[in-house]
């Protein structure tokens, strides 16, 4: 290993002892950013992650909240605040979550859900909302050093947690940032250290897995060998996102296996947008009130003050409401300040009623509400169709978040369960048993993602997975039902013959789940087993685009046996061999193609290779090379995403690019994107 990476130092001429293989999980919450270090020891097991703490915390400018595993993500620029306004006072700070919005010049659907962010693009340039990301996280960067320096560790993976609502734009400036400030901060003349892959996965995903995968005794007894599904909904303070998984428990292992059932969902809203409106509110009415005589400066001054001494007061007051009327009781706030030419000190109060306090609540979470909803209708759905299929399966229900500890969204998603009729299914992250919910749990559960060590051969071998043919006929708009069982685990169908129409379209979709018994040897379609497809499926890689004629297509699959460089990153290869004869005309033509597969650690499934890391010879990643129609990112990869390290593009003779198979192309055009029928998509969750 070279002498310059990091965390490793020369003292006396020595080389330091080898390092322990880390990966760096990253939140960027509203008020704070929080920073998780999952690392393997010496038999590359697994260990108890360890937070990264703050050593001078301070307090946070959000709520005074003085926390030593958080970083406070309230930014500063050239070394004083960006004002939101020009009266407000200079030591008014950002949040690093707003900066992204700013230097990725969001717009659109972002814009209308956070007013805040609307205020902000008008006083803050991309140059300085950049500058101040870099700082701060160098800052949190140079203490993750720090830990790394005293437990021997070197960080492989920074998996950083995005909300699923994020376009893909947004993700990519962000994965930049991060990218950017670990080339700042270790790339020096004393510590030069070869750049951990970036990645990115959804927050929902994140503390999915965490607490999927973290064993809860509570969680023991509702999931069932057979899949369950799970809908993990995380109501933050500034944003929500959901996923939902398929789960079921391993009986020798007693751990979880859990898939993504469909493309995350987010949106914007929540306790962050409340309380800005109650505090805009209450200091309107204050400044009303006051003397005529306050100068615009004066007032400017005092309306910094008013708000953050009204969000302290409003927000204690809020965390300790049990019940909705109590959360929605008048609230009387009082503001002592001096008057003009040192007069003795006047108090004057303003009452913010139940009402209004109703209204502000319900505008700061309705997009939050509609999407429980539809998450719970999409569980309905899944249980309904998977019943069909794979027997019974029950709905459970995890939500986390601070938004959804408020008593009127508790009391909604309550009244939302039983109408849906999933009463007793309902479990709050923070009420479970075995599992220590905490500000750090999304992080936590990024970095072990980024820790991950599934592979292709684990994965068809598990379920065993089941691999099927799907046709879409001529001229129709849907995908069959139904479609043929070609594969179980890691044996195929010897020869798999169909009759195809012209028009017709073939692709490959994929069960974690077995389907429809094992593999035969039949001489033709009507004996391969047929199975409906239902949402346990997902589409893995087209097959043959809209034949031109009426042909017999004669399809081979196997699994070959890669090499060193692809069994270490745990992938296989799938030899594809089509044999096609025209009926009318009697001509035949044969084609080939091995298509890649890997693991995706986001994901936790087996997806085709449309991109990959070339390493040097240190065994380090020197550049990523992304493809047009690269499909990486955050978990479900249902959005393209900008992928780790420099990108840049090779000659096939640096790299071999995996052919898809296409065994009729029309006017020598190819696919430019992974098809995926929506029904299904995989997930996060092997447990290490």
């Amino acid at each position: 290993m070279p002498s310059g990476t990091f965390g490793s130092s020369q003292e006396n001429g020595e080389q330091d002892s080898p390092k322990l293989d880390a990966y760096l999980g990253i939140d960027l919450a509203s008020v704070a950013t929080r920073a998780v270090l999952s690392w393997r020891d010496e038999e590359d097991k697994l260990q108890e992650p360890i937070i990264v703490r703050n050593k001078n915390p301070g307090f946070n400018q959000s709520d005074k909240r003085e926390d030593q595993v958080e970083f406070p993500s309230d930014c500063s620029v050239d070394g004083k605040s960006v004002l939101l306004h020009p009266d407000l006072p200079a030591d008014t700070l950002i949040s690093g979550k707003y900066l992204i919005y700013i230097l990725g010049k969001a717009e659109g659907k972002l814009r209308d859900e956070f007013p805040l962010f609307a205020e902000l693009r008008c006083r803050v340039t991309p140059g300085n909302a950049e500058l101040a990301l870099h700082q701060h996280f160098q800052g949190l960067i140079a203490r993750v050093e720090e830990v790394c320096k005293a437990k021997r560790l070197i960080i492989r993976t920074v998996t950083i947690t995005v909300p699923a609502h994020w376009p893909t734009e947004l993700v990519g400036v962000y994965e930049t940032v991060v990218r950017e400030s670990f080339d700042a901060q270790y790339n020096t003349v004393d510590n030069q250290m070869p750049n951990p892959r970036v990645q990115s996965c959804f927050e929902s995903q994140a503390i999915g897995r965490c607490i999927l995968a973290g064993g809860s005794k509570d969680l023991h007894n509702e999931i069932k060998y057979s899949p369950d599904i799970v809908a993990m909904i995380d109501c933050g303070g500034h944003s929500a996102s959901s996923s939902i998984f398929a789960a079921s428990r391993d009986q020798g292992k007693g751990l979880y296996s859990f898939f993504d059932m469909q493309s995350s969902e987010g949106v914007g809203g929540g306790c962050e947008q409340f309380l800005r409106d109650s505090s805009l509110w209450c200091t309107s009415e204050l400044l009303e009130s006051m003397e005529d005589s306050e100068s615009v400066v004066e007032k400017g001054r005092l309306a910094g003050d008013i708000r953050s001494k009204f969000d302290r007061v409003f927000l204690s007051r809020i965390k300790k409401c049990a019940t909705d009327d109590e959360f929605f009781r008048d609230f009387r706030f009082s503001y002592q300040h001096e008057t003009n030419g040192g007069s003795p000190s006047k108090t004057v109060n303003v009452e913010l009623a139940g009402s209004s306090l109703r209204e502000f609540w319900e505008i700061a979470v309705k997009e939050v509400k509609t999407m429980a909803q539809q998450q719970f209708q999409a569980v309905k759905d899944h249980i309904s169709d998977l019943a069909k299929h794979l027997g019974s399966a029950k709905p459970l229900i995890i939500v986390s978040g601070g938004t959804a500890r408020t008593p009127p969204l508790r009391s909604f998603l309550e009244e939302q369960c039983k109408g849906y009729g999933f009463e007793g299914r309902l479990f709050f992250a923070e009420d479970l048993d075995s599992v220590t919910v905490t500000t750090t749990t999304i992080a936590r559960g990024a970095s072990e993602i980024g820790a991950s060590r599934g592979t292709v051969p684990e994965f068809i071998e598990a379920g065993p997975a089941s691999i099927a043919v799907q046709v879409r006929q001529a001229g129709a708009q849907d995908w069959d039902s139904s479609a043929r069982v070609v594969g179980k685990g890691k044996d195929f169908v010897k020869d798999i013959v169909l009759d195809v129409e012209k028009g017709d379209e073939l692709k490959l979709i994929c069960s974690p789940f077995a389907q429809g018994g094992g593999p035969s040897q039949p001489a033709g379609q009507g004996k391969l087993p047929v199975v409906s497809v239902h949402r346990g499926f997902y589409d893995l890689i087209p097959l043959l685009p809209p034949s031109p004629f009426k042909q017999k297509v004669h399809i081979q699959l196997e699994w070959l046996e890669p090499d060193l460089a692809r069994v270490t990153e745990g992938m296989l290869q799938m030899r594809i061999s089509f044999h096609t004869r025209r009926q009318k005309k009697g001509r035949s033509e044969t084609q080939q193609a091995e298509p890649a597969f890997f693991f995706d650690r986001t994901c936790n499934c087996m997806l085709p290779v449309l991109r990959e890391d070339v390493y040097g010879e240190d065994g380090y990643v020197k550049y990523t090379v992304v493809y047009e129609d690269d499909q990486a990112g955050p978990a479900n990869r249902q959005k393209k995403r900008r992928t780790g390290g420099v990108e840049k593009t090779v000659p096939t003779r640096e790299i071999t690019r995996p052919k898809k198979p296409q065994p009729l192309p029309q006017s020598g055009s190819q696919s430019k994107r992974l098809l995926r029928s929506g029904k299904a998509i995989p997930g996060p969750g092997l447990p290490n």
